[in-house]
């Protein structure tokens, strides 16, 4: 079985928007900066049986999910949105498995897959990828006011008929002129677009 030659990472590529309001006397959204993984495939290889991949996360900290496929052959495309996302079933290329990874910012690391099946018979020259995504989607918000909580919500604007569920909101408390990053492990197809609001609890 080969490897595939062309490896890509898949990142979400949204529109988000954060709101803020302010309380008086109270805590107050200041700087705030969007945050997600970014994984980027460095190599892929099999031992026995196991399939090795060298993962480097460019972005931020966060949680990644990695998926390994098999290939008809090298004219197959990787998948562009993560498997749960899609309703086709396909004759050139297979979902194997998946697993979830987190990853501190930039960090660079090997990781391991133990397949749960071979790829079809009757294919001749199988290729097999991994596929990373991102799974955790994020904000880092200053206060600029004083101590207090603040409530974090992620909203979808549209979810172009893909079954999204929001996650819950949730709520953190940020000491005055202190930063906070809050993540939601949540899976997002690229081409969704979803807001993050911050407001004062």
């Amino acid at each position: 079985m080969e490897r595939r030659q062309f490896l890509g990472g898949v990142t979400a590529a949204s529109i988000s928007a954060i709101a803020g309001c302010t309380a008086s006397g109270g805590p107050e959204v200041g700087s705030i900066e969007l945050v997600q993984p970014e994984p980027r495939v460095v190599s892929v290889d099999q031992n026995d049986s196991e399939f090795l991949s060298t993962i480097h996360n460019r972005g931020y900290d966060g949680s990644v999910m990695l998926e390994l496929h098999y290939f008809r052959d090298q004219n197959v495309p990787q998948p562009e949105v993560a498997n749960q996302f899609e309703d086709a079933n396909y004759d050139d290329r297979t979902f194997d498995v998946a697993r979830s990874f987190f990853f501190s910012e930039d960090e660079r690391r090997e990781v391991s897959f133990a397949p749960t099946r071979e790829p079809p018979e009757e294919w001749e020259m199988p290729e097999y990828g991994i596929s990373p995504f991102p799974a955790s989607y994020g904000v880092i918000i200053e206060n600029s006011g004083s101590s207090g909580q603040f409530e974090i919500e992620l909203t979808y604007k549209d979810t172009l008929g893909y079954d999204l569920e929001e996650p819950s909101s949730k709520l953190e408390s940020v000491d005055s002129d202190e930063q906070v990053e809050v993540l939601f492990d949540v899976m997002i197809p690229g081409d969704v677009e979803y807001e993050i609001f911050a407001e004062p609890a």
